[in-house]
């Protein structure tokens, strides 16, 4: 086939393998500065010269203008059909998922994203207050404590307990304690129609593994899956990941392991 990019010259041998890779998952690493996201970009404009629907390809990425940076190369290597790939990050793509089957979820379209530096903690002092936590306060963990804690147990996919015995050894007299904020913070967000960061992908995760024909659905939405810095993947991205290529197997991830800020999976 004739292509309109010149990809045999303007690629290293490996760089091309990639590029040309169809179907099936692909792992790609390479250290910094070698091209991994040139890479992904070239791979999504060979994949819409090939005939591929550009609605088709999902790429994730870590940032929102890394995102949107792989559609803007991919138009001026190609042409506009590169601004319909569905290009974002996890978090935003899960946001955009749960707002089209919200009623799915127990939660109303309309729902919330609180912040987790700012909102959470009211949110936790008036639960702490209401469970008469107050008197312990001298040695209960402090709020930004309890909230990385909860978000360790939803993006490491770990019970309260084994996360608190993992990393907070020292807040093992409270876990009971911990346990029982944490299932009133879920409450509470739940009845006023709010969700945190965490939620969108634990949330997410729930939908696609408990109704089939929505996983059925977003898997035959997005044909072709892409993950650039893929070393920073928590346990709960990578899962979601394994969720949205389940029906075909069409991933291909890129990361540097040597650049990881988890451990490389």
């Amino acid at each position: 086939m004739a292509y309109k990019i010149d990809y045999k010259n303007l690629l290293n041998e490996k760089q091309l393998g990639a590029v040309m890779h169809h179907e099936g998952p692909c792992l790609v690493i390479a250290g910094a500065g070698t091209g991994k996201t040139r890479t992904l970009v070239y791979r999504v404009a060979r994949l819409i010269e090939d005939g591929v629907r550009p609605e088709s390809i999902l790429c994730l990425s870590f940032t929102k203008k890394a995102a949107e940076n792989m559609t803007i190369k991919c138009s001026g290597m190609l042409d506009h059909r590169c601004q319909q790939v569905n290009a974002n990050t996890f978090h935003g793509f899960a946001l955009s998922i749960l707002k089209r089957y919200a009623p799915y979820t127990g939660y109303g379209n309309n729902f919330d994203i609180i912040d987790q530096d700012t909102d959470a903690g009211i949110i936790l002092d008036r639960i702490k207050e209401e469970l008469l936590i107050t008197a312990h306060a001298a040695k209960f963990p402090k709020n930004k404590q309890v909230i990385s804690i909860l978000s360790k147990s939803a993006t490491r996919q770990m019970s309260i307990h084994d996360v608190i015995a993992n990393y907070y050894p020292h807040y093992d007299i409270f876990i009971s304690m911990i346990e029982l904020v944490s299932s009133e913070y879920q409450k509470f967000k739940k009845q006023q129609n709010k969700m945190d960061f965490d939620d969108l992908l634990k949330i997410l995760m729930i939908l696609m593994s408990d109704y089939e024909f929505i996983r059925n659905e977003i898997q035959d939405r997005f044909k072709f899956i892409m993950i650039d810095e893929y070393q920073d993947t928590d346990r709960i991205q990578a899962a979601l990941a394994k969720l949205l290529a389940g029906g075909h197997g069409n991933i291909m991830v890129v990361g540097d392991d040597a650049q990881s800020i988890y451990s490389f999976r």
